[in-house]
């Protein structure tokens, strides 16, 4: 589908999200591709922190973004 082996289904990327009014970078979980752009579905699973709690994280958890949102795990 035109993405990149770290960002297939099952792999924990970086991912953009938003987090009262400011984007920051979370650890996500690609759960799935989808034809339409933005094509990557991502769910998150805590923060840069490690902080797992709902709080932290974006309101909703599970995003479609697109290349340019995620980036390769380096933990």
């Amino acid at each position: 589908m035109g993405v990149p082996a770290f960002a297939l289904p099952g792999e924990q990327v970086w991912a953009m999200g938003l987090h009262a009014g400011t984007r920051k970078r979370f650890k996500a979980e690609v759960v799935g591709l989808r034809k339409q752009f933005p094509r990557i579905i991502v769910k998150y699973l805590s923060t840069e922190d490690g902080v797992k709690a709902a709080i932290a994280l974006p309101e909703m958890k599970t995003a479609y973004l697109h290349m340019g949102d995620i980036e390769e795990r380096d933990w």
